[in-house]
């Protein structure tokens, strides 16, 4: 298929399928680092007098591949197809290059055009494409190229990563081996952590078991490394994706991190210390610094503690004497009373009402100054009386006001404000303005 220009810019490929795509915008897709493309195609019927959906099948096949061409067959691949005749776009979630093909596409036309028979499919339709590079592990420390902010150079400063020095193309067997031997205490962790020729062994033993060839190393190469590693499950945060996670095996007892950046892998030993936390949550994937602001399903409503399964075993309610709190059985009533680093528990933190039965926290406001029906103004950023309160704008504050250089004309304007009722306020609605130049 030749490509030629079109119009400002716009890439149009011409087909001998009897059809037109040109690339008509890009879009910039902040969530995944990417790039998502629009296009517009045109089909046209055969002179044959052949049924146009007859011919889809050859038509999504050679369109797959032109737009598609030079992608790797694991990177991510997201389709959808609009026409101003559907109700609903006919959207394929995100799969790897080598399933988008012309076959997975006409299932879902297919089920589109049974329960809509009017569609026109001469009339031009819209595909967009949004394409996900995955990343491949495997190059030498060593060999890495670095632009801008020295990411590496961080990583040696973390105390909760474990670099990997390697020469060869076996980083992703080395983080895994090394990750293991430290979570088992090996009796020779010290020479497999420092990269020495223990690590190596251990490294091609591991390739060889799981049938992997020593070299370039992605996810399906995780995959199958997870499939020999049982006794752990493997999780890959990508710097390229924002420290996402993009891969994750099977639920294990135990775990092993991987850091990939720049195509080499990295161990991450605490996981809530590499994002600068106090905490990281498993089943919701998320760091977080105070236990009662995590919010998840796994995470007890009374003591804020993960895994505490208090109110699902339907344990005898407990009263704390001293925040007035209840808790679903002596654990959960433990685990309240428990410091955490700052030496402060949760019954230091919390307290509840007697009379409104209302919880609060001491940092918000002490029970000294609490009031029975008292709300928290958001404009006032104060604790008011709902029922006769007037709220008001706050005078701003630590404004910083910039001296004016080279203006030949300063603008001066007013605000007048006058309290009138809402009905009265939506009628007659005005608005002052003035200038002095």
């Amino acid at each position: 298929m030749a490509s030629n220009q079109f119009g400002a810019g716009n890439n149009l490929w011409k087909s001998h399928k009897h059809y037109t795509l040109r690339e008509m915008t890009r879009r910039k897709v902040l969530k995944f680092n990417t790039t998502g493309i629009d296009y517009h195609l045109t089909l046209k019927p055969q002179s044959n007098g052949e049924p146009l959906i007859d011919q889809l099948g050859d038509i999504f096949d050679s369109m797959v591949n032109d737009m598609t061409t030079g992608m790797a067959d694991n990177d991510l691949v997201r389709f959808v197809l609009q026409s101003k005749s559907l109700d609903y776009p006919i959207s394929l979630p995100f799969m790897p290059r080598h399933e988008l093909n012309a076959e997975r596409i006409m299932g879902e036309v297919q089920r589109v055009l049974q329960s809509n028979e009017n569609v026109n499919l001469q009339d031009g339709m819209q595909v967009h494409l949004v394409h996900v590079g995955m990343p491949q592990g495997g190059v030498a420390s060593r060999k890495r190229k670095h632009y801008g902010f020295k990411l590496p150079k961080f990583l040696d400063t973390k105390k909760s990563v474990i670099r990997i020095r390697n020469n060869d193309l076996l980083c992703l067997a080395r983080a895994l081996v090394t990750d293991m031997a430290r979570q088992e205490k090996h009796p020779d962790w010290n020479s497999i952590r420092q990269g020495r020729q223990r690590q190596r062994i251990l490294a091609k033993e591991l390739h060889q078991k799981a049938g992997v060839p020593e070299g370039l190393c992605g996810l399906p190469e995780v995959t199958k490394f997870q499939q020999v590693i049982e006794d752990y499950q493997i999780i890959v945060l990508s710097a390229e994706h924002f420290n996402a996670i993009v891969f994750e095996g099977p639920k294990r007892e135990k775990q092993i991190y991987l850091y990939l950046c720049n195509n080499h892998y990295d161990v991450i030993t605490s996981v809530s210390s590499f994002l600068g936390r106090n905490h990281w949550c498993l089943d919701c994937k998320k760091g977080y610094d105070r236990k009662e602001d995590h919010r998840c399903n796994k995470a007890c409503k009374c003591c804020f503690t993960v895994g505490c399964q208090g109110v699902t075993e339907n344990a005898p309610w407990r009263e704390c004497g001293q925040c007035h709190r209840m808790f679903a059985g002596d654990e959960c009533y433990a685990n309240h009373c428990q410091p955490n680093k700052e030496n402060q528990s949760v019954c230091q933190k919390f307290y509840k009402c007697k009379n409104c039965n209302k919880v609060m926290s001491h940092r918000v406001r002490r029970p000294d100054d609490h009031m029975c029906g008292e709300v928290m103004c958001w404009n006032c950023d104060k604790f008011v009386d709902p029922s006769n309160h007037q709220c008001y704008m706050n005078s701003p504050v630590n404004i910083l006001i910039r001296p004016i250089t080279n203006c030949n004309r300063i603008y001066f304007f007013t605000i007048h404000i006058r309290k009138v009722s809402r009905s009265t306020y939506q009628k007659s609605r005005k608005i002052y303005e003035g200038e002095v130049t």
